[in-house]
This record gives structure tokens, sequence and C-alpha cells, in this order.
């Protein structure tokens, strides 16, 4: 059986003749006779009781019928008003994933502030973790450094923050702000896990300008290094985007060389026609033109 067959026949049930049901439905009364006729053929029963002038009466299956096909055409009414809905952005769902809430906020306060009624879900991860989600379509948008250029994606640049190494405010070098070669060579340097672009980016540079500390430790997470240097363990590279205020933290730079990173938006390319997704980066873009 088909949808169309299923319509005319529902249309016929609740107008009682065949005419007026053409006329509901914007066809031919031919075109809506052969349609309940084929469905009766293919089955081998009557749904209506042909009267003299078009009139029609249910058989008992054929009101047993229309109780089915009336819940039918309501679903994929259902269904209409549900994608109609999505397409003006009344309704919908838009998952992002993060490298930190400091990366994501802005930008999300920003698309609730134009779309209300859009449920918006926020994971966090490192790069490597959120452009793996975004890739496996476990999340519509990624924010993380670097992996711009992924065959796959389509990336925005949101910032270029700083790589800054952090301390606490007893370190010997808070004072002065910065740490030459021979003294980065005497001190812990606090690192995240692998898959961190922020991790990725201090370990290059201080390969090509000689920068070796005297030990490093691995540490799973932002918020474990930024602790781990507040307590003494040894020096923390983060994002200065990324770090949160506070009063026992002290920034220091390496003295021959700067550090940046880059932040994208990130989502796929063939995904990147999606209503949600357009929009999203329709606010982003905005937002970055908009005087903070």
């Amino acid at each position: 059986m088909s949808v169309s067959e299923l319509r005319c026949f529902d249309a016929v049930a609740r107008s009682l003749n065949f005419s007026r049901a053409a006329r509901l439905l914007g066809r031919t009364q031919p075109n809506v006779t052969m349609q309940v006729a084929r469905l009766e053929k293919r089955y081998g029963l009557e749904l209506f009781h042909r009267r003299r002038g078009g009139a029609v009466t249910l058989t008992d299956i054929g009101a047993r019928l229309q109780i089915v096909t009336r819940q039918l055409l309501m679903l994929e009414e259902d269904a209409t008003s549900l994608l109609e809905s999505a397409g003006r952005l009344t309704t919908g769902h838009l998952r992002v994933g993060s490298i930190a809430p400091r990366s994501a906020t802005r930008y999300l306060s920003a698309f609730r502030a134009r779309y209300p009624e859009i449920e918006v879900s926020l994971a966090f991860g490192n790069s490597a973790s959120v452009l793996e989600d975004v890739l496996a379509c476990r999340i519509d948008v990624g924010i993380l450094g670097g992996h711009g250029d992924h065959v796959e994606c389509e990336a925005q640049v949101l910032s270029e923050p700083e790589i800054v190494l952090l301390t606490n405010t007893v370190h010997p070098a808070a004072a002065r702000g910065t740490l030459s070669r021979e003294q980065f060579a005497q001190e812990t340097l606090l690192l995240r896990e692998p898959g961190s672009e922020t991790r990725d980016l201090v370990l290059a540079r201080m390969d090509e300008m000689d920068y070796r500390p005297r030990a490093v430790i691995e540490i799973g997470s932002r918020e474990g290094v930024s602790a781990a240097a507040a307590v003494g363990l040894g020096i923390a590279a983060v994002s200065a985007e990324e770090m949160e205020p506070s009063p026992s933290a002290r920034i220091l730079r390496f003295a021959d060389f700067a550090v940046s990173g880059v932040i994208h938006a990130v989502c796929l390319k063939r995904r990147l026609d999606t209503q949600l997704i357009r929009a999203f980066f329709a606010v982003v873009k905005l937002a970055d033109s908009t005087p903070q």
C-alpha cells in the first residue's frame, strides 16, 4: 500500500463522498476512486458501501482502518510541523563541544539570545577529542585549538590567544615575569595530556628555541595543571584566554620567544548547510564584529 492510497481513503472516510474527498485533496474524483479501488483490490475487501449519488458508508473494516489512518496522517502532520519549525529555528538541539568554558560561553550566550527556543548542550575535552566528536557527529560544532585545516571540516577563526606559563605568587620569577633559557632549565614544566593543542604548541616552540626544563609532569586536564602550579608543583603551560582569574596566580613568559595558539569553531563541511549550524556560525561572526 502507499501513503497516497491511505490519504485518499482517509479523505473519503471523513467526507463520506468521493467528490468531496477529491476537492479536499485537490485531486480529480477519478483519481481518488482509483486509489481507493486499488487498495480494496490489493487486499480483497470492501472499505466502503457505495450508494447512489457518490455517497458512501464505511464497512466495519473501513471504520477500523480509519482509526489507523487518522493516527498515521496526524503523525505525518506532526513531522511536517517539526521540520518546518526547525527550519525557522523555533525548535531543535545544538550540541557544542569546547576545550574550555570561556572559549564557548560568549558565543553560546549570543546564540541563546538570538534563538531562545533552541536547546543547547555543551561538553568539554581537549582539542583532539573535540575534533573526534565533530567527525563522529556526536556534536554539531567544536570550539578547539588548531585543527582548522582538517580536510572534512569547515573552520572559522575565533581568536589567537597567547600561551603563557602559570605559577604561584611566591615563585622566584613571579616579580620579573620572564624565564631565560638558563632559568627554565631549573624548572619543572606541567603539561596537559597528549591531544592538547597548548601542549603541542609549547613543546614545538621550546624544541625550536632549545628550551629544556629540568623535569616534566603530565597532568590530565587544564584545571589539574593550574591547580598544581598554584601549590608550587611546577609551572604550567596554559592559554591566557582559558585562565580563570586567581589572586594566587602569576603569569610568566619565555624570555626569548612568544607562543600563540589559534581557536577555531569547526563543523563538518557536509553539515555546514544545516540550519542550526549555519545559524551558529552567523552568530559567531556577528559576535566577533561587535565591540565588547
